[in-house]
């Protein structure tokens, strides 16, 4: 299917279809690994390296796809062996709320001392991610 959305002529014309079609594609793809990776740590460290080669892959072939798809899987992932670990290991909710606080008011801080600079340079990532294919 990704073979077609890189050569088939209708796909070369439509720039958002093509964006689409990749991320169904690869979105159904990281689905499945999800579910399975769900009830199997051996395939939740594959899916862990799947979906960071897929962000690797989007920022080097600059392709937003794979960049979003891989971030979104790799997210969910750390989310819910966060969660199965938490609830194997109650103490390790409070560690790991203190230290989420901790990263929160850290970010907060940075962001208002650099917030002119912050700004623009989230402009300037969107503008290339608008380049991107």
């Amino acid at each position: 299917g990704l073979y077609i959305t890189h050569v088939e002529q209708i796909f070369q014309k439509s720039r958002n279809l093509r964006h689409f079609c990749r991320l169904l594609l690869i979105g159904v793809f990281c689905a499945t690994g999800f579910i399975i990776a769900l009830h199997s740590v051996p395939h939740a460290v594959v899916m862990w390296g799947l979906s960071s080669l897929l962000v690797v892959l989007g920022l080097a072939a600059r392709i937003r796809a794979y960049l979003i798809i891989g971030t979104v899987t790799f997210v969910a992932l750390v989310m819910v062996q966060a969660v199965i670990l938490v609830t194997q290991y109650a103490f390790l909710l409070w560690v790991m709320g203190i230290l989420a606080g901790i990263g929160f008011i850290f970010v907060a801080a940075n962001f208002e001392s650099r917030r002119e600079f912050i700004w623009g340079l989230m402009r300037h990532v969107l503008d290339e991610l608008d380049q991107w294919q």
